[in-house]
């Protein structure tokens, strides 16, 4: 289980650095060039200006209006509506033509480039929820929705089984409790499925850029099928039960989201305190993912 484990973390990592090399440059759209500011506002002061066509790097969009960048040592926030992602050298080498259209563009045009522009930074990197793969314990399919610094995560995959003692279980089902009448063979117990539902609340971490930890509580309900063969009156019968578990999750976190890509990953760890069917039972759970936020 730790070779799983190694082998799903190397492929994760490299999965990241993938996504990483394929994020995309962003450039001071606007012909004036745009103020870096200490703050997210007009009225706080001015750090530095940048002119048209500089590439900055883009750290945090810290709402619709403002983002967080970096330009030539200096760090500070940036209209948003100036900043448009960089596509790539063509655009911006189609000679001289281009630049006198560009020069010579009337108002109405302006504002349909902005509109563009404006579209096209909100969908870059904005959470609002996000799918993909969960893996470890349990490991399947993850959905976030995200709502300021709150979120609703549903997880729903495999599980490992915690050891029931399945051979006593049987004499717990209705019909089955007399052991002069019913005599235990042996089970067999298919794979457990978990629905996991829980709430998130997210902080940032001082110095650490895009990445939160985040703590919350839910519900996580668990499937297993058993299988049991068993004798009554010296014949031998074959019977199958859906074992219920149903508890409460206690979950901490970290997540941390690409500005440049609509990508996140996460490291999570939970521990899981079963109400029915065998209360006060604890099992801690941990597992790692990635999601495609949109």
């Amino acid at each position: 289980m730790r070779i799983l484990y190694k082998y799903l973390f190397a492929t994760l990592v490299c999965m990241l650095f993938f996504v990483a090399a394929q994020a995309q440059s962003y450039r001071i759209s606007s012909s004036s060039g745009a103020n870096i500011r200490k703050g997210p506002g007009t009225d706080q002061p001015v750090i530095a200006k940048i002119p048209q066509g500089s590439n900055v790097k883009l750290i945090e969009r810290t709402n619709s209006k403002w983002v967080k960048v970096s330009y030539s040592g200096q760090t500070g926030y940036v209209a948003s509506e100036l900043v448009t992602e960089d596509k790539g050298q063509n655009r911006n080498n189609n000679g001289g033509n281009s630049n006198a259209r560009n020069a010579s563009s009337n108002s109405g045009s302006k504002g349909r480039n902005n509109s563009s522009s404006n579209r096209s930074n909100s969908s870059s990197s904005a959470k609002n929820m996000g799918i993909g793969l969960r893996f470890g314990d349990p490991a399947g399919i993850t959905f976030k929705k995200y709502s300021g610094n709150t979120a609703w995560e549903i997880t729903l995959g495999r599980s490992y089984r915690w050891g029931y003692r399945y051979d006593d279980r049987f004499y717990r089902y209705d019909g089955f409790d007399n052991r002069k009448l019913y005599d235990y063979k042996g089970h067999h117990a298919g794979p457990t499925t978990a629905l996991q539902v829980h709430w998130l609340k997210h902080h940032n971490i001082t110095g650490a850029n895009r990445l939160q930890f985040y703590y919350g509580v839910g519900p996580q309900v668990r499937f297993t099928n058993v299988h049991y063969r068993y004798k009554y009156d010296d014949r031998e019968y074959y019977e199958s039960f859906t074992d219920l578990d149903l508890g409460v999750d206690g979950v901490i976190g970290l997540e941390y989201t690409f500005s440049e890509v609509p990508f996140s990953i996460f490291l999570d760890a939970n521990a899981f305190v079963e109400v029915f069917d065998a209360p006060g039972w604890i099992h801690g759970q941990s597992g790692i993912g990635v999601r495609y936020n949109f």
